[in-house]
């Protein structure tokens, strides 16, 4: 309930105050007559617009100015009139401070992978050992984005991960539609094994009092569960998609693609310099003809 009858209270401790069993003040007194003067309905009313307006500035993004935009005055609107205490609210921030600190290190945990190479690493291993095969593909993807969700959490395979698979899978020229589905299913599903994996099972961690490795164990099979049946049901309604094979991803050596192409006096690179010179001199041939041969190659005729 977003509103309890604070002024009912306030009365009750000062009518027991002399007994010395008075309650302890829910918020402010003067926090208290607003919200007796706002009401029930209207506090509750006044919260959920507020959050629904929260809400629609989150997936509009005006401007691309951030959601603490709105969520801070709304936070502060609802404070302001009584709908919230102000004393409920600084408990409430008190028992989720830790476990939003440590979802935020999380994400910033993930995002510093993302710097350091390593889901483009994955791309990577996914598009070389799939050998364009459509169905190895996403048994691939399924194993990387089931642990991707499980250790860094469902944001980072919504954000971080599915655009990789896309590419790769545009690299080897498949439709890449089954191996979106699979991404944003498993951001779901696949989060289920560890209290990091979303901000639900955070919640649900600290309010069950198990330990990490408990909370693991118990949630193993059923995460084990969702996945083999996302995989059953997109390998079979995107069937047609992963019967027709891609083209294997071409093996690009370390050391040639490290080291920059050298440059000539034209401004291209060695390349494309002996065709160059080759048409030249077919078009400075004695009697003012072109080479033949020269000719052919450079129109592309056999």
């Amino acid at each position: 309930m977003l509103f309890r009858p604070t002024e009912t209270l306030w009365r009750r401790e000062h009518r027991a105050a002399g007994a010395g069993a008075g309650l302890v003040r829910c918020c402010h007194p003067r926090a208290a007559e607003k919200g007796a003067e706002l009401g029930t309905a209207g506090a509750e009313s006044l919260s959920v617009i507020a959050l629904l307006a929260v809400l629609a500035w989150a997936v509009i993004r005006p401007r691309g100015w951030p959601e603490a935009v709105a969520a801070v005055p709304a936070a502060a609107l609802v404070m302001a009139t009584g709908a919230i205490p102000f004393h409920d609210a600084v408990a409430e921030a008190r028992l989720l401070g830790p476990v939003i600190g440590f979802l935020a290190a999380v994400l910033v945990i993930a995002h510093l992978c993302d710097d350091e190479g390593l889901f483009r690493a994955c791309g990577e291993w996914m598009a070389t050992s799939s050998r364009g095969q459509p169905r190895r593909l996403l048994v691939q993807v399924f194993a990387v984005a089931a642990v991707t969700t499980a250790v860094l959490s469902l944001d980072a395979t919504i954000v971080l991960l599915t655009p990789v698979v896309f590419v790769t899978a545009a690299r080897l020229r498949i439709r890449s539609q089954p191996y979106m589905y699979a991404c944003t299913h498993l951001a779901n599903s696949a989060s289920l094994l560890l209290p990091v994996s979303n901000l639900t099972n955070l919640l649900a961690f600290s309010a069950s009092g198990l330990s990490f490795g408990r909370f693991a164990g118990l949630m193993a099979l059923p995460w084990l569960a969702a996945i083999g049946v996302e995989y059953v049901v997109l390998s079979l309604y995107f069937r047609s998609d992963l019967s027709t094979g891609g083209q294997p991803a071409p093996e690009v050596s370390a050391s040639r693609s490290a080291r920059p192409c050298p440059r000539t006096e034209e401004g291209g690179s060695d390349e494309g310099a002996d065709e160059r010179r080759g048409r030249r001199q077919g078009s400075r041939a004695p009697g003012g003809e072109r080479d033949s041969t020269v000719s052919r190659h450079s129109s592309g005729l056999p």
